[in-house]
Parts: structure tokens; C-alpha cells; sequence
């Protein structure tokens, strides 16, 4: 397995998810994407959304590396849902499936027209200019220690940058047109209650995927961590079946 976090956050956050799928008998590997964690690059940034495939494709190298030829499954959260996704559409070769949390295929709130053109304008011609991330840290989880966690952590941002934000939109149609030829076995895990990202749209992109081999849980009540959610125990339990099912 490699795992993939979302935007602003890091892989150290999973140590739990990482436990759960070494006791099922899964060799697991988790990276920081550029710009993020422990890893080198303007924190939120990137010129291309591409750059956050080539972190995967060599997540991936690292994998096989140790691994040898065992079958390899990619789990991405949020941005990294989106990104796991998108590298799938283009690289399903060697893919044993792919597990997308709360991807973010579109945002919760709904953008207005005149922000969405003035975000083009600055990311052409000040593509670093910092804006707010827009996360509220209180509608991760409904765990008050995980918030407090979040809060807390030094290795968590909350602003992204012009550029990111026109690559990461662009990207999500491209996610989101890919569904009508993807082939790789899929569980998409949604929260019932996400405030964060879009799981309609999510949903609705699970209904046009082309696999046959296609799982989706909503957890109802669920805000948009549901790996550290209070009762994190069944989406968790779900992931395991599902990967051992395979």
C-alpha cells in the first residue's frame, strides 16, 4: 500500500491507518507530497498539480523497491484522493486497486464567478500569492482530541497558493471525466457530513465509473476525517475487508 495525505496535512497523521493495514498483513508505505510535511517546496504550491503524480510515481518506485512484484494498492485522502485518482486514470498498469477517502473531487462551498476569475488572474501573474485554505479545523472530526491535534500541529498549514488552487480545479474536471473509461477496483469512502469537500459529487462520479469492481461506504454523520473520526473503527474495518477481499 502506499498512502497518500490530503492538502495542508502530512503522512505522520496516519500512523493508525498504517497499523490497521500492517495487522491485516499489508507492507505499507506513506509519503509527504512536496510542499508538505517533512518534504522540500513552498508550502502549498505547485506549478503544475502534475508535480504531486511524479511524489506518487516515486512512492510507487519505492514500493516496488522493497516490495518486489507484490500487488500494490494506493490510498489517498482528500487532495490526495484527488491526486491517487488522477495518477490511476493515466498509470493503471500494476495497480491492484485504489482506496479514495473523501476525495476531493469538488469543494463544499461553492466558489463565486468573480473569485474563481480573479484566482486565474493572480495565478498567471502571482502565482505564490497566499490565500486562506478555507479548512475549519472543527469539521474534520468530531473527535475534539483529533482537532486539538490539528490545531496544534507545526506541520500543518492553513493557506494555499494561487496557483495550487487553479491547478487543483482544473484537475478535479479532469478526475471527474476520467470516470467513464477508468478499469481499477475501487472503494470510495465518503462522510454523510463532510463540510470540507463535495461527497454528492463524489457519489455521482462512482456512478459513472466504467469498473465493474467498484465499493462505496457513506458513513452517515461523518465529518471529513473518517480515519479519525469517533467511530473510525468501521470505515476502517470496511478498508481492511475490502483490501483482503482482493
Amino acid at each position: 500500500m502506499l498512502l497518500v495525505h490530503g492538502f495542508a496535512e502530512h503522512s505522520q497523521r496516519y500512523g493508525h491507518v498504517i497499523q490497521v493495514l500492517n495487522d491485516a498483513g499489508f507492507s505499507t508505505a506513506a509519503i509527504d507530497l512536496r510542499g508538505h510535511g517533512s518534504s522540500e517546496g513552498s508550502r502549498g504550491f505547485v506549478a503544475e498539480f502534475s508535480e504531486y503524480l511524479e511524489d506518487i510515481e516515486t512512492g510507487c518506485q519505492i514500493a516496488a523497491k522493497h516490495l518486489g512484484e507484490a500487488p500494490l494498492f494506493l490510498l489517498g485522502h482528500s487532495m490526495g484522493g484527488l491526486a491517487v485518482c488522477h495518477y490511476a486514470a493515466q498509470n493503471p498498469e500494476g495497480l491492484a486497486g485504489i482506496i479514495l477517502s473523501c476525495p476531493a473531487l469538488a469543494f463544499a462551498v461553492q466558489i463565486p464567478g468573480w473569485k474563481r476569475i480573479l484566482g486565474e488572474v493572480m495565478s498567471k501573474y502571482i502565482p505564490h500569492l497566499s490565500i486562506p485554505s478555507g479548512v475549519q479545523a472543527q469539521f474534520l472530526s468530531h473527535d475534539t482530541e483529533v482537532v486539538a491535534a490539528y490545531e496544534k500541529d507545526p506541520m500543518i498549514f492553513n493557506a494555499a497558493r494561487a496557483r495550487w488552487y487553479t491547478e487543483t480545479v482544473n484537475t478535479q474536471q479532469a478526475v471527474l471525466e476520467s470516470g467513464d473509461y477508468m478499469n481499477v477496483p475501487l472503494l470510495l469512502q465518503l462522510g454523510g457530513d463532510d463540510r470540507i469537500v463535495d461527497s454528492n459529487v463524489s457519489a455521482s462520479f462512482y456512478e459513472t465509473y466504467r469498473g465493474e469492481d467498484k465499493s462505496l461506504h457513506v458513513y452517515e454523520g461523518f465529518y471529513h476525517e473518517i480515519y479519525n473520526e469517533t467511530k473510525r473503527e468501521k470505515p476502517l474495518e470496511d478498508l481492511k475487508k475490502w483490501l483482503l477481499n482482493r
